[in-house]
C-alpha cells in the first residue's frame, strides 16, 4: 500500500515538473521573441482579440487608401476646373474685344483663331486622364469622354460619348464618396430643351413600358395619357421637367439644371413613338433628328462665337455670348465648390482613419506582444516551483530506495 502511494506521488510529481518545464520554455520564448504566445491554445482570449484588431486594422487601411485615392482625383479635377476658369476669363476678354464695331476682318480673324485655340484647350482638358483613367467620362473611364472633330485644323464639333455615372470610393461602412463628375454636367452651361415635332395631345401608351432618363427608370402603363406621362416624369426626380404648352400644343422636356440629358427606351418604344429619340445610337446622341433642341454645350457655344466673329454679329457677341460665358464660369465654379467639399470630406476621413489606425495597432500590440515585466516575474516563479519540486522529488526517490533495501 505504501509503495503504491509513493509511486502515485512520483508520477504526479513528474507531471508537475513537465508542466512547469513547459511553462518555463513558453515564457522564455515569449521573452526572447516578444510575442506573447506561439499557439492560439496558449492564450485563446488574446488570440481572438488579435484577430478582431487585425480585421479592424485592415478595414482602416483599406478605407484610408480609398479616401486618399479619391482626394487625389478630386484635387486633380479641381486643378483642371481652375485652369478652365482662367481660359473662360480670357474668352470673356475676347468677346468684349470682338463686340467692338471698329474691328476690321483681319482683327476678327485673329480673335477667332485664339477663340478656337482656347476651345481646343478646353476640349483637351475635358479629355484629361489621371492615373490612366479619364476624369470626365462617367463610368467609361477607359475612353475619352469627348470626340473632337476638326476640318482643315479648324474645330467643327465636340461631342460627349461618356455616360452619366460617377465613380465612387468606399470610405466607410455604407459611406461612399464620388470622385468624378461626368462631362455631360460640367461642360453644359445652359438648360437643354427638347421639343418633338409630333402632335402628342392625344398620345396614349400602347403597352406597359419603361423609359430611362438620366439613369432613372420610369414605368409607364398601357393606356397612360400624355398628362400621366408628364406626371410620372416630373415625380421621378430625374433632373428634367416635362410639360405641354397649351398655346403651341407642343410637348417638351427641359433640364432643371445645365446638363445634357440621357433619354432611352428600356422596355417598349414610348420615347421613339413620341418622336423624342431615334432607335439608332445610344444616349446622348440618340435624340431624334426631327426634334428641335435648344441649349448646347460649352463647345457648341464657343464654335457659335467664332461664327459670330466671321459674320461680325455684334449683337450676338455683346449679349448672348457674354451671358453664356458668365453662366459657364458660374457652372464651373459651382462644380469646383462641390469638388472642394468632397476633397475636404475625404481629407477628414483620412485623418480619422489615421487616428483609428494608431489605436487599433496599439490594441493589436497589447494583445500580441509580451508583457516583459510580468513574463520575467512568472519565469522566476516557475523556476522556483520547478526547483522546489526537484528537491521534494529527490527526497521521495531516496526514501523509496531505502524502503526497498529494508
Amino acid at each position: 500500500m505504501y509503495r503504491i502511494s509513493t509511486i502515485m506521488h512520483s508520477q504526479n510529481m513528474q507531471k508537475d515538473m513537465m508542466r512547469l518545464e513547459g511553462k518555463i520554455f513558453t515564457t522564455n520564448n515569449a521573452i526572447s521573441s516578444g510575442i506573447a504566445f506561439s499557439r492560439p491554445s496558449e492564450d485563446p482570449e488574446n488570440f481572438l482579440s488579435s484577430l478582431r484588431f487585425r480585421d479592424s486594422l485592415d478595414s482602416v487601411k483599406k478605407y484610408m487608401n480609398n479616401a486618399q485615392t479619391a482626394k487625389e482625383h478630386l484635387n486633380y479635377i479641381d486643378s483642371s476646373l481652375n485652369h478652365m476658369t482662367q481660359i473662360f476669363q480670357r474668352l470673356r476678354e475676347l468677346v468684349i474685344q470682338g463686340a467692338n464695331g471698329t474691328l476690321d476682318a483681319n482683327d476678327r480673324e485673329n480673335i477667332k483663331k485664339e477663340v478656337l485655340q482656347l476651345t481646343s484647350e478646353i476640349a483637351n482638358t475635358a479629355n484629361e486622364k489621371y492615373n490612366g483613367k479619364y476624369l470626365f467620362s462617367g463610368f467609361e473611364i477607359l475612353r475619352p469622354p469627348f470626340v473632337i472633330t476638326s476640318i482643315d485644323e479648324e474645330l467643327q464639333s465636340v461631342s460627349y460619348v461618356g455616360d452619366t455615372g460617377e465613380m465612387t470610393a468606399d470610405i466607410g461602412n455604407s459611406n461612399k464618396i464620388a470622385f468624378t463628375i461626368p462631362g455631360n454636367k460640367i461642360f453644359y452651361s445652359e438648360n437643354q430643351t427638347i421639343i418633338p415635332t409630333k402632335n402628342l395631345s392625344n398620345f396614349i401608351v400602347q403597352n406597359d413600358s419603361k423609359i430611362r432618363i438620366n439613369n432613372i427608370d420610369i414605368n409607364l402603363y398601357k393606356g397612360d395619357s400624355l398628362d400621366v406621362i408628364i406626371e410620372r416624369i416630373n415625380k421621378a426626380n430625374a433632373g428634367v421637367r416635362a410639360n405641354f404648352d397649351i398655346n403651341t400644343q407642343e410637348f417638351y422636356i427641359e433640364t432643371l439644371y445645365p446638363h445634357q440629358p440621357f433619354l432611352e427606351d428600356i422596355d417598349g418604344t414610348v420615347l421613339q413613338d413620341m418622336g423624342i429619340i431615334d432607335n439608332i445610337g445610344k444616349p446622348p446622341s440618340n435624340i431624334s433628328y426631327t426634334a428641335r433642341k435648344y441649349g448646347g454645350s460649352v463647345f457648341d457655344q464657343l464654335i457659335n462665337f467664332s461664327k459670330a466673329l466671321d459674320s461680325n454679329d455684334i449683337e450676338s457677341l455683346s449679349t448672348r455670348t457674354l451671358a453664356f460665358l458668365d453662366q459657364s464660369m458660374q457652372n464651373i465654379l459651382r462644380y469646383q465648390s462641390e469638388v472642394g467639399a468632397r476633397a475636404q470630406r475625404a481629407d477628414l476621413a483620412i485623418g480619422q482613419y489615421e487616428n483609428l489606425g494608431v489605436l487599433f495597432q496599439d490594441q493589436l500590440s497589447n494583445a500580441l506582444e509580451t508583457d516583459v515585466t510580468k513574463a520575467i516575474t512568472d519565469l522566476k516563479s516557475f523556476e522556483l516551483m520547478h526547483q522546489a519540486t526537484l528537491q521534494i522529488g529527490s527526497k521521495i526517490y531516496d526514501l523509496t530506495l531505502l524502503n526497498f533495501l529494508k
